[in-house]
């Protein structure tokens, strides 16, 4: 298994990416992707790391540097047959140790909130009001220091 950072264009634009990264988008569609994709193919500050087995990708990890040391996650994700098996972990702590990164910052919800606690992130809910109805955010920040890279 490896963790390393991807600039293949071709490839993060493919429907095989999409198909790995599409559960962590809201409303997720192809062409949507792709755009989004893109965007961060082409912003300096967006860093895209791959996990493989075997050579086939499994998991993407979009990180957005923030300050020297610190990064907010844009999206993760791993595919479906490879889900609850540290995949997400491997790829996330790789990541943070190929960039060195202190601080780790994340938004996420209700379906994700038990990987960033389980990964070590400090996570406060707070209710968010939208035109469809209320959803619970989590705000979770995992910092090196508080948690000596046990995860």
């Amino acid at each position: 298994m490896t963790t390393s950072q991807c600039k293949d264009a071709v490839w993060l634009c493919s429907q095989e990416a999409y198909h790995i990264y599409a559960p962590c988008m809201y409303k997720p569609a192809l062409d949507k992707y792709r755009s989004e994709m893109q965007s961060f193919l082409t912003n300096p500050d967006i860093f895209i790391f791959v996990y493989r087995e075997e050579d086939e990708p499994f998991g993407i990890l979009v990180l957005m540097v923030t300050d020297t040391a610190a990064a907010q996650i844009e999206g993760i994700a791993v595919s479906t047959a490879h889900r609850n098996k540290g995949a997400g972990s491997i790829l996330l702590r790789e990541a943070i140790r190929q960039m060195d990164l202190g601080k780790v910052c994340a938004e996420t919800d209700d379906d994700a909130v038990g990987f960033y606690r389980r990964f070590g992130f400090e996570v406060n809910g707070k209710l968010k009001h939208y035109t469809g109805g209320n959803v619970m955010r989590y705000s979770c920040v995992w910092e090196k220091d508080r948690n000596n890279m046990k995860a």
